[in-house]
């Protein structure tokens, strides 16, 4: 049956993206104008919905993960302390359902008649956030207070934990302006009769406030995480597969049917186990959940998505059935990885990892589109895939993501986030030599990304003194700043000593070395030019117009000689131009250079070049080709669907030695060469 919601998406793919949110909006608008006011995940989360081709283009790297409140636990720690605290560029997103129905978390629920979903998933993981990011929070107390008292004392007890906390805040010279948000929602939690009906056991005082923000906000759970996420001061990252409350129940074997999501948690009967999922409304009519367009958008951006560990049946099945997330996740272009439980949980015992797989494909994900990742040293059941189970994913990773100290149903949060990283790079970390591009590649232009840029110029070197690696970039060798900074995320060198590094320049044609090892403090490195990899495209070649010729040219239309730049005689370089200028300083150029049979293209963003039309990195790729014949070389570069990294893409889907890696921003590449470092750090100790 069609829906408002999938069918604004599909058509947003259509139209330009100039009338594309005008017109998503008018289609749920007027299939929406008989209520009151739009569902929240329509009118909320309305965001300009991207093209397949724009989703990846630009911008962050994405990493968007499937999970449930402690499930995913160690992977957030183990990618905030490997890479996200070291690195700017990246994007975490967690995306949980909220059906959780016990405890404080259903009694809150109750109070509001079943309207609200349960906060204790989208509470946990914003505690998570903040343990990692400010480890001495006053707001992490709160978050996890708990309370015993009569029910005619609770609210008074809510109230006085939140002066607590102010007066924490105050001491410790924080902004106290969160704890006006949550005495709202005391508020409109207490103001509610039911509320002073229930029993207060060993009750979560943050679900108390959630649950009055949301009903405040129109029973909208997300609106109350946003609230609470800007007043404790984390990302607004917890998402949900949809605000509209549900109520999950499951279908065993026999076809019993559970209806509390409690029971489901801990069922435990491998004579009977769970083998479906099913929802109803707060009527008790079955309904499904509709996977929200926030939701929606985050899989179609991510570059990575991992379904992390946790309880299948009520912390990530549920998500995985909402109605639209098999359409969306085929739409994406991200990797899908599944991380699979150490250990197995109790509305999952005996079920194995195949098991698991095959409950998962075809049916809510397309057979081998998910890449596994086992841990060596995890129950037997977890650890294997039968050849059916096989044949449904795209591979199988074990890895050791765990040491003996570890709780037996916990992963090692640093292995967990390598072993993460060496399965989103499997295809390019395998080779002998690696070759990276420069601009927005290693580094940021226009100081983009500095901290991801000084983790790769730095790491750039130790890489050298393991493997054959290279720069190659279109720019002159005079714009290379490749001096190590202060070191971050260190990895321990394995291999031999410091050498020069090998860079191609000016278009990628003119070989040079690279090299400051004797000259660290001095102003200027040690630049030895080798050799032209590609005289015949050199402008000084029999074909081409001189040098002179061409800045003689350029001086008679008045271009300034401050604006030009000689690149080794590979490249002629006018900036830097502003973008409104360009097209004109283009035409103008291509008519001088008409009759020189010379390309002239703009480049960057400030940039217009002059050069050979067969000026091409690819020329380097194949001299590297030529030195270690049958060798495998993985490319790095941010261009490769188009720019000057697009003939080195091509060279590589007609040779199988070579592979081009597609990065995003400096962010990206560092997550490659820090696994990679730590590839060959983990070979040198076996």
């Amino acid at each position: 049956m069609s829906h408002p919601c999938r069918d604004a998406i599909l058509h947003a793919k259509r139209v330009g993206p100039r009338s594309r949110y005008t017109k998503v909006r008018e289609l749920l608008c007027t299939h929406y104008a008989s209520h009151r006011s739009l569902p929240h995940k329509a009118v909320h989360y309305l965001l300009k919905v991207p093209h397949r081709a724009e989703v990846n283009a630009g911008g962050k790297v994405k990493i968007l993960i499937f999970a449930g409140g402690t499930g995913p636990v160690a992977l957030q720690q183990g990618l905030f302390q490997t890479f996200e605290r070291e690195l700017d560029g990246l994007d975490i997103k967690i995306i949980v359902n909220a059906y959780d129905n016990g405890l404080s978390t259903g009694a809150v629920r109750r109070v509001f008649g079943g309207q609200i979903l349960g906060p204790s998933d989208v509470r946990k993981n914003h505690t998570t956030r903040l343990r990692l990011i400010d480890s001495q929070s006053p707001w992490l107390e709160f978050l996890e207070h708990r309370f015993s008292c009569e029910t005619a004392t609770a609210r008074l007890h809510c109230e006085y934990v939140v002066q607590t906390l102010r007066d924490k805040l105050q001491i410790q010279d924080r902004d106290t302006a969160g704890c006006d948000a949550l005495l709202e929602g005391i508020d409109a939690f207490f103001n509610v009769g039911m509320a002073h009906s229930i029993s207060y056991d060993d009750f979560s005082i943050a679900n108390v406030v959630y649950a009055g923000l949301a009903a405040q906000n129109e029973y909208s759970l997300r609106r109350a995480a946003s609230i609470m996420a800007a007043a404790i001061g984390v990302p607004d990252n917890v998402l949900l597969n949809d605000d509209e409350s549900l109520f999950l129940g499951a279908l065993t074997r026999s076809g019993r049917r559970i209806s509390d999501e409690g029971e489901i948690v801990t069922w435990a009967n491998e004579a009977d186990p769970i083998v479906d999922a099913f929802f109803v409304d707060a009527k008790g009519q079955e309904s499904l959940p509709e996977l929200c367009l926030e939701a929606w958008q985050a899989i179609l951006e991510a570059n990575l998505i991992v379904l992390s560990s946790g309880t299948q049946w009520s912390s990530l099945v549920p998500t995985y059935a909402s109605h639209g997330f098999t359409s969306a996740i085929r739409e994406s272009k991200a990797e899908v990885l599944m991380v699979m439980n150490r250990e197995p949980d109790k509305d999952a015992l005996g079920q194995s990892a195949s098991d698991i797989i095959n409950v998962l494909v075809p049916r809510y994900f397309d057979a081998n589109r998910v890449h596994v990742l086992t841990d060596r040293n995890s129950h037997p059941d977890l650890r294997d895939l039968t050849p059916s189970a096989m044949c449904k994913v795209a591979s199988l990773s074990q890895a050791d993501l765990s040491d003996p100290a570890d709780p037996p149903d916990k992963h090692n949060p640093a292995k967990l986030a390598h072993a993460v990283g060496q399965c989103f790079f499997r295809d390019y970390l395998d080779s002998d030599a690696f070759v990276f591009d420069y601009d927005d590649t290693l580094v940021g232009r226009k100081n983009e990304y500095p901290k991801s840029s000084r983790y790769n110029v730095n790491a750039i070197r130790r890489l050298n003194r393991l493997t054959t690696v290279s720069v190659c970039t279109g720019n002159s060798i005079n714009a290379l700043c490749l001096r190590e900074h202060q070191p971050s995320m260190t990895v321990a060198p394995v291999g031999s000593e410091d050498k020069p590094l090998l860079v191609f320049a000016d278009g990628g044609v003119n070989q040079y070395l690279y090299d400051d090892r004797a000259q660290c403090d001095a102003q200027s490195v040690g630049i030895t030019a080798n050799e032209c990899v590609a005289p015949s495209v050199l402008l000084t070649a029999d074909r081409c117009a001189s040098v002179r010729q061409i800045l003689n040219c350029l001086s008679r239309v008045g271009i300034a000689a401050s604006l030009v730049e000689n690149r080794g005689d590979a490249v002629i370089a006018i900036k830097p131009i502003d973008a409104e200028k360009r097209p004109v300083v283009v035409s103008l150029v291509r008519f001088l250079m008409l009759s020189f049979g010379l390309e002239v293209r703009e480049t960057g963003r400030t940039t217009v070049e002059i050069r050979h039309p067969k000026l091409s990195k690819s020329f380097a790729l194949r001299r590297l080709n030529t030195l270690n014949p049958g060798r495998n070389i993985t490319y790095v570069g941010d261009e490769c669907e188009s720019g000057n990294d697009s003939d080195v893409a091509t060279l590589a889907s007609e040779h199988t030695g070579l592979r081009c890696l597609r990065v995003k921003n400096p962010a990206h590449t560092a997550l490659f060469i820090s696994t990679l470092l730590r590839r060959f750090a983990d070979d040198g100790k076996r």
